[in-house]
């Protein structure tokens, strides 16, 4: 049986010192039948003439040029020209082992699944970790892998991922926004019926910490901002689609934001969008079918915690004791 075209998009801005490796990975998958999409975002060194060079010497290689609009805009813009029957995304400071394709295309082909996923490892200052969440071995239907993203935060990662051309219909990254991945990626698990998770660790993902340090505060609000935001469309998305789900996915909604509320009490801003939450919530959160422990919880963090609480996290941001690690 011929292999189907597979199509990996790129998007590249920054990445000088990494490009090479990460493009090199690609062009020497053991699975052939790919298709490398470059999506150059304007990227101000020299990333444009190394992608031109490599799709000059091989023809699997497209690059699109494309005014700057970040990760999620490059993503997109791949999404609409891609050609494959399915499609995975590589960041361009990341790489992958040479049968990263082959062993996703096998899953998804060989088991009738509509994803597939890889575990990963981090590399970070030349140092390698391991993925401490180990991904597993499983086939599960859409509402079981729906569960995983509330007790696994590495769930909404598409990097280690394969998708299958039919389920993204219609779906694409939101621009402008710091987790523009955890958006897509519950959507097109919702439009899937079958996930495959397998326990090799064949992606490596690239740990930089200098876009975090420039403006720490400012990137902490977005991030705490977009969070929120993330939570709210997938909770409501989630539980119109799947109402059996309502419980669980209230339960989760409300530790998060019981969390962004501690984490984000300097930014008025935020703080008033949790009320607003809050209010439009609040029958279903006295009434709704949620645990009485997890009730409890938010009740005593949301409404009654003490205001020297909320000094203590507020005196944390202002020291920069800033916890990006619940962010990862």
């Amino acid at each position: 049986m011929k292999e189907k075209l597979l199509s990996i998009i790129v998007p590249v801005y920054g990445v000088e010192a990494y490009i090479v490796e990460c493009i090199e990975s690609l062009i020497n998958q053991s699975y052939k039948n790919i298709e490398i999409l470059l999506i150059d975002d304007q990227s101000p060194d020299k990333c444009p003439e190394i992608c031109e060079k490599y799709a000059e010497a091989d023809k699997r290689i497209r690059v699109i040029h494309k005014r700057n609009g970040g990760a999620g805009s490059a993503r997109n813009a791949g999404l609409r020209n891609y050609r494959g029957e399915y499609v995975c995304f590589v960041d361009g400071d990341d790489y992958v082992d040479t049968d990263y394709i082959q062993v996703l295309y096998d899953a998804v082909s060989k088991n009738n699944a509509d994803i597939a996923v890889v575990d990963y490892q981090y590399l970070y200052k030349d140092k390698v970790e391991k993925n401490e969440m180990k991904i597993g071995s499983i086939k599960q239907n859409n509402i079981e892998y729906l569960r995983k993203f509330l007790t696994r935060w590495n769930t909404g990662m598409m990097t280690n991922k394969i998708f299958k051309r039919d389920i993204l219909s219609g779906i694409l990254f939101v621009e402008g926004r710091r987790i523009d991945d955890e958006f897509f990626t519950y959507q097109a698990v919702m439009n899937a019926k079958y996930i495959i998770e397998m326990d090799k660790v064949l992606y490596t993902y690239r740990m930089r910490s200098s876009s975090v340090m420039n403006t720490e505060h400012q990137y902490y609000k977005e991030m705490l901002n977009d969070r929120n935001d993330y939570l709210t469309k997938r909770y409501e998305d989630v539980t119109k689609k799947y109402p059996q789900l309502t419980g669980e996915y209230l339960e989760n909604y409300m530790d998060n934001l019981i969390q962004i509320k501690i984490n984000g009490g300097i930014y008025i801003e935020i703080k008033n969008k949790i009320k607003l939450i809050i209010k439009q919530h609040f029958v279903q959160l006295l009434l709704g079918p949620v645990n009485i422990k997890a009730k409890s919880i938010f009740w005593r963090n949301i409404i009654f915690r003490k205001p020297k609480d909320v000094e203590k996290s507020n005196k944390k941001v202002e020291e920069n004791e800033i916890n990006y690690n619940y962010f990862e």
